[in-house]
């Protein structure tokens, strides 16, 4: 399907459940993933010995659901953490991912690093130079000295090398950036490398470069 048509969804393991449960196609039906939203908790279909129909009633939304902005998504979350998110951006995608993982780091076995508000799974590597602010970094990731994460996720095994800073990006699963790198709001493929010294914003690094692949 075109993603620029029906955008990108985040969906919780619960609330795929549903879709599966009642054959939904959501790609087609692209409005009737809102009733997932507007729906009655579990706990209340339960109470009420019913299973959940597909049907809604709009003016119960407010009863069970918050409402919160994140980088210009609309995020809704039911009181049962059933959640569901719409948008074009694949980076507002990946920060609003960040902020739920956060939000649940107690139940997946990461941890919140404090003030600084990132999650660092426990088997990444961080250089004590390193500086990480508000970011993400999966398993088995390799950060250097003097590295400047920002805004950022890094999915599993990538590696960022010694003095680079990385702003609002997100790093591929294996790719490697290289030495004294400076990236603004890029995307780099996995299993890539970026070279020493690459300094660029806005790009995608490694999906259609030829020269950036990886060792």
């Amino acid at each position: 399907s075109d993603l620029r048509d029906c955008g990108l969804y985040l969906i919780s393991r619960l609330a795929l459940d549903r879709i599966v449960k009642t054959g939904e196609n959501i790609t087609y039906h692209k409005r009737s993933i809102w009733q997932y939203i507007w729906s009655d908790p579990p706990e209340i279909n339960q109470e009420n010995n019913r299973e959940f129909n597909g049907e809604f009633d709009i003016n119960n939304g407010p009863n069970y659901t918050e409402c919160r902005q994140v980088g210009g998504a609309c995020i809704h979350e039911h009181h049962d953490k059933i959640i569901s998110i719409k948008f074009e951006d694949p980076l507002v995608y990946v920060e609003t991912n960040r902020l739920i993982m956060q939000n649940s780091s107690s139940l997946i076995g990461l941890q919140p690093s404090g003030k600084e508000a990132n999650i660092i799974h426990e088997s990444s590597v961080v250089d004590n130079k390193a500086s990480i602010r508000a970011s993400f970094v999966s398993a088995s990731c390799i950060i250097g000295a003097d590295v400047k994460v920002l805004n950022s996720v890094l999915l599993s095994n990538a590696e960022i090398k010694d003095n680079c800073t990385v702003q609002g990006c997100v790093i591929g699963e294996k790719a490697v950036v290289e030495e004294l790198c400076h990236l603004k709001f890029c995307a780099v493929a996995a299993l890539q490398r970026v070279p020493t010294g690459t300094i660029l914003e806005s790009k995608r690094l490694g999906f259609t470069d030829p020269e950036l692949n990886a060792t």
